[in-house]
């Protein structure tokens, strides 16, 4: 059964975790934890979430943040396509070892 679509209203705390395709590291090395950090503040910077937390494992990274201005989907997009490729062809490119995103539930009223 297909999960069901995720609620995504603004100002709403979420977790969000990356992992890698058959559990492969996602982080080559310490430019590409630095590329990713740096990704994640330039959309803090834009508005698009408020970020509370993040962990970056070898081959997984976990988020929490609070959603801005941009709706989750699209800020992840714009956080994992200079690694993935395009969504819509689904082509994967650079490291090659993203999957799509998967998160967790999201948590409301958490100050």
């Amino acid at each position: 059964m297909p999960r069901q679509p995720r609620l995504d209203p603004r100002n709403t705390l979420q977790h969000v975790m990356v992992r890698g395709l058959d559990r492969r590291a996602i982080f080559r090395g310490d430019g590409d934890q630095t590329d990713f950090v740096a990704r994640v503040a330039a959309l803090a910077e834009q508005g698009a979430w408020t970020v509370y937390a993040w962990a970056l494992l070898p081959n997984h990274a976990h988020l929490l943040v609070r959603t801005g201005v941009c709706p989750l989907p699209r800020s992840m997009r714009s956080l994992l396509i200079p690694v993935c490729g395009t969504p819509s062809t689904g082509a994967i490119t650079g490291s090659g070892t993203f999957s799509k995103t998967a998160t967790g539930p999201s948590w409301r009223n958490v100050r």
